[in-house]
Parts: structure tokens; sequence; C-alpha cells
């Protein structure tokens, strides 16, 4: 059974990705009621049953993100791009050379990396319809790369059995090999 125990500013559509950081929910980006991608975070303070919004917006209106919390930071990864958040010092970086080049993966960090599961975009065919073309690979990068802003380093681990995209994130508490 689901309770409902408090409120958001807005509905989040579109994959509007958050993480947990001391006793708040930070919600990033997605679509509102009229299908635009949004720039706001939003903070749902679990103890108070309270909601507010991040004084500093995302640098780009954007959807389809994907989140996970290292230490002091959200890192956001997303079909064009990467975002860092620092909770430190309120900050936003931009990555762009980290983008996934799909929406509906999976992403987990584990062992200093962060691995992008799956995911899809949509292409126009020769007839002008449009096709959903899904990858099948499991792929990582150091997680030191994105935080220092280093060159690209995909690192293929292994192929899905099918084409998948995926609608789930998290930390993960076993070792991958």
């Amino acid at each position: 059974m689901c309770t409902t125990v408090g409120t958001l500013f807005h509905a989040v559509r579109s994959s509007g990705n958050c993480v947990p950081f001391k006793s708040s929910l930070y919600i990033f980006g997605g679509m509102d009621a009229k299908d635009k991608n949004v720039d706001y975070v939003q903070v749902y303070d679990t103890k108070l049953n309270y909601c507010s919004f991040l004084s500093k917006r995302m640098p780009l209106a954007y959807c389809h993100l994907r989140s996970v919390l290292l230490e002091n930071k959200a890192i956001l990864l997303g079909y064009r791009t990467c975002f860092i958040y620092s909770f430190e010092t309120g900050t936003w970086q931009m990555r762009d050379q980290f983008k996934t080049g799909v929406v509906d993966f999976g992403m987990i960090v584990n062992n200093g990396k962060i691995f992008v599961v799956g995911g899809g975009e949509n292409t126009v065919d020769d007839d002008g319809n449009v096709k959903w073309i899904f990858r099948d690979d499991v792929r990582s990068v150091p997680v030191a790369n994105v935080l220092n802003n280093k060159s690209i380093e995909w690192l293929h681990h292994a192929n899905l059995p099918r084409h998948t995209a995926v609608y789930c994130s998290g930390k993960i508490e076993f070792l991958i090999q």
C-alpha cells in the first residue's frame, strides 16, 4: 500500500529524476503539463513534509535524465549532456562529452564507475516513419573522469540478451565483475 505524505509544486513527467540528500528528495527537471522541458529542481523535505524550489535552476531545461548521488554531488546523465550539481557549493557544472546518446537507460554507480545499461533513441526511416532503436550494451566511464572533466573513456562490459529500454537507476551494494 502506498500512502501520500506530501505534494510537489508540479507533477513530474517524462523522467524527471531524483536523488535523496540528507532529509530531502531533489527532483531534477522533467516535463510540465504542456510537454515543455523544465529547468527547475523541486526539493521535498521528508521530515517537514514541505516542498520548495532549489534557487539555482538547472543549466538547461531537460527531461529523460538519469541521476545518481555520489557523496555530496548529484550526477545527471542524458541524451545530449551531463550535469553535476554540488550540494555543498550549490553550483552546476556541464560535461557534454559524457552524454549517453540514448534515453530510457539504466544507470548505477559502483566501484568508482558510472554504468549505463541499454537505452534507445528514435530515428526516422526512409518512409518518414518514426522508429525506436535500442542498445543492448552495458558500458561504464570512471566517475573521476566525469568529476574532473577528463576525456571520455566509455568501456564496454557486456551485451544484454536483447536490445532494452531500462526504467530504473540506483546504487548497488555488490561487486560487478
